[in-house]
């Protein structure tokens, strides 16, 4: 109440937008608990963990290693933290604490379920999504585990990017992919407690993946774009990690491929050639990130370091 009538007194007396910021993590309750309208008097805006162009900007190192192992989390980086023990805070006090009492975790097996079901979620980053192989591995239904990855999209834990579906004469994979958020926290769940674990872990590549994904997801909110992402497989295999619709040309497309070395071949720039060639001049931008510091263009790639 005392919010509200701080907003009305001051559409009353000023011309411009009034003086009040909100935070807070917990968006669904606070939109669940707003029972008059704001509209026209409130801009929402989603905040993410901090880019790597933020942190750059802070002064602070961003190694892909120490990026990978660290996420965005900006208390991490401010206090100089672990990040092990510090994303292990986190997980326990929000995620499993607030999140208890949202799924009904209250029964002790429920809660040691769930408890089961982060470390094979977060096993599957950057991976197509079965959720009823997830359920078979958590011992739960699959009702279940689409009911917790929901709650967790909502509250900006996971993300589920969909497939991208059109007609091109060819059978399409229609199982989303899932991220994380917070890619530090994706590692800190598989086991990873320090960088020098990155150098051979097998999760390497897909937690790169997700790093450069969440660097675009937090890019176009942050300048006003709403851009519709998807991924894209057909059933040969081939694959583009993200197609992006609008935001570019009526119509057009951007397609983007993402992979952890940081040398470019060039048998890595076919599946993204190969589906721009499909669909013609709708293609408007072809991105090829890698974890190297070259930037420069190849058979009309744009290819990003994420060092550079």
């Amino acid at each position: 109440m005392l919010v509200q009538v701080l907003i009305d007194e001051a559409m009353r007396t000023r011309p411009r937008a009034g003086p009040l910021i909100l935070t807070g993590s917990h968006s669904v309750e606070l939109m669940h608990g707003i029972t008059q309208s704001p509209a026209g008097r409130t801009a929402l805006l989603t905040l993410l963990p901090l880019s790597s162009n933020e942190l750059r900007q802070a002064g602070v190192g961003r190694s892909n290693d120490r990026l990978l192992q660290a996420g965005g989390y900006p208390r991490i980086h401010a206090g100089g933290l672990d990040p092990a023990v510090a994303l292990g805070e986190y997980f326990a006090t929000y995620v499993e604490g607030d999140l208890r009492e949202l799924i009904e975790l209250r029964p002790l097996d429920s809660f040691r379920r769930f408890r089961r079901f982060r470390r094979p979620a977060a096993g599957r980053v950057g991976q197509l999504l079965n959720m009823q192989t997830l359920a078979v591995d958590v011992g739960v239904s699959g009702h279940t585990v689409r009911a917790w990855l929901s709650l967790l999209q909502a509250r900006f834990i996971v993300r589920l990017l969909p497939p991208w579906f059109v007609d091109i004469g060819k059978r399409l994979v229609k199982s989303p992919k899932l991220y994380f958020c917070r890619t530090g926290l994706a590692a800190w769940l598989t086991g990873i407690t320090a960088e020098d674990q990155l150098v051979r872990h097998p999760l390497r590549r897909p937690l790169f993946e997700n790093l450069a994904l969440m660097e675009f997801f937090k890019h176009a909110p942050n300048q006003g774009l709403t851009p519709t992402p998807h991924h894209y497989r057909d059933s040969g295999g081939a694959e583009v990690d993200l197609v992006v619709e609008h935001g570019l040309a009526p119509g057009g497309l951007g397609l983007a491929e993402v992979k952890s070395g940081q040398t470019l071949r060039p048998e890595a720039l076919r599946p993204i050639l190969a589906l721009a060639a499909r669909l013609g001049p709708r293609v408007q931008r072809r991105l090829r990130v890698h974890g190297g510091d070259e930037n420069h263009v190849h058979q009309s790639v744009e290819v990003v370091g994420t060092q550079a």
